[in-house]
């Protein structure tokens, strides 16, 4: 597991384009960085069998736009990683959920943009990013691993304040899981019953950026898969959902009066 995640650490940022929880949805630049905190509630089945799981994630995100259409990213905070059982072991009363406490996790991202057009309203973004998670439940069963993501994405600005988002993207969380019993290490990854499809997510957001210095905004981003569900003790199945809070500046610059519209925070 451990070169597994030396070798995709290395890789992914590279292909990757991204989209990470609490970065602005559009890009920035040049020469800023946004600043924002984020909550991602992210479920996802795992294992051959299926086995629902949620990934809640909260922490900050540090993102510098060095030109008008490249950004790049750092994020970190803390991910709780419950497991529940299959379908299959409902019965079993030898079975039990895995459920961890908030624990470390942290990642980087990229994103690449194209200029805008239709009258500086409309361009595509790709993107993708790469968290790494250590986590362990209370009877000393430990999960570690990776989730990344990439994709793309079209979006539109709506009177330089409303940012519309549709794409989609692949997404997969991979690692192993070490028992408290025995010490047997078992890998996890996203599971895939109808194939390579099932790794495929939608892509629906929306941001809003206020008036005052800094660029203050909000974003929120849903994310389904063809086989959406609900889990009574987890949430949401095979699908997202994440808002992030922050604000934008220009490095070096002096910043305009609360309340002036600054088109070049988004539009250069």
């Amino acid at each position: 597991m451990k070169n597994r995640i030396s070798i995709m650490a290395l890789v992914l940022p590279a292909l990757g384009l991204c989209f990470p929880p609490g970065a602005p949805m559009s890009e920035f630049g040049p020469s800023q960085v946004s600043l924002s905190a984020y909550f991602d509630h992210s479920g996802q089945d795992l294992f051959d069998d299926a086995s629902p799981s949620v990934l809640n994630s909260t922490g900050l995100s540090l993102d510098y736009g060095a030109w008008p259409f490249i950004q790049f990213g750092l994020f970190a905070g803390a991910t709780e990683f419950d497991v529940a059982l299959p379908d299959n072991r409902l019965s079993d009363s030898a079975a039990f959920a895995y459920n961890s406490d908030y624990s470390f996790s942290a990642g980087g991202s990229l994103k690449l943009a194209t200029p805008r057009i239709a009258s500086n309203t409309t361009r595509a973004v790709a993107f993708g990013s790469i968290t790494y998670l250590d986590s362990k439940d209370v009877p000393g069963n430990s999960k570690t691993g990776l989730i990344y993501n990439a994709g793309a994405s079209v979006q539109y600005l709506f009177l330089n304040r409303i940012n519309f988002v549709l794409g989609g993207e692949f997404y997969t969380v991979i690692g192993d899981q070490k028992s408290a019993t025995d010490g047997f290490v078992q890998p996890f990854s996203t599971s895939a019953p109808s194939g390579r499809v099932d790794y495929l997510r939608g892509l629906v957001g929306v941001e809003y950026f206020f008036k005052g210095k800094n660029r203050p905004f909000i974003s929120v981003a849903f994310r389904p898969t063809g086989n959406i569900g609900w889990h009574d003790e987890l949430g949401l199945r095979n699908a997202s959902i994440s808002v992030s809070l922050g604000a934008m500046a220009t490095l070096g610059k002096e910043k305009q009066d609360a309340g002036e519209d600054d088109p070049g925070m988004i539009d250069q």
